[in-house]
């Protein structure tokens, strides 16, 4: 869905979360991504996402600080590095994507 202009909306918006455990590149089907690490892993952003594409990576379990997720992208920065690792237990990094700029921003 593509809106251009305004809108609103009443209630709450519902998304299918992308469950991740073991090395994935993220797609443009998805949004929230709950992570389970058992041993460290990588997640890439996609090559060519579009301007505002928003991605959520959540520790959802509570293990990064033994087992660190590396959020990487291949084309473009984030926030000036080429990875954002979470290393925290239940940590959170959500990264919008803004296409001027050709970079990965930490919102």
């Amino acid at each position: 869905m593509f809106v251009s202009g305004a809108f609103s909306i009443s209630g709450s918006i519902r998304t299918i979360p992308t469950r991740v455990s073991t090395t994935y590149t993220l797609n443009n089907t998805d949004y929230f991504v709950p992570v389970s690490a058992s041993a460290p892993f990588t997640i890439t952003l996609p090559a060519s996402p579009f301007d505002g594409q928003t991605f959520i990576v959540k520790d959802a379990v509570g293990n990064c600080s033994t087992h660190n997720v590396t959020v990487s992208s291949s084309a473009n920065r984030i926030d000036g590095s080429p990875t954002h690792i979470l290393s925290v237990n239940y940590a959170s990094v959500t990264l919008a994507y803004v296409s001027g700029f050709s970079t990965w921003s930490i919102i």
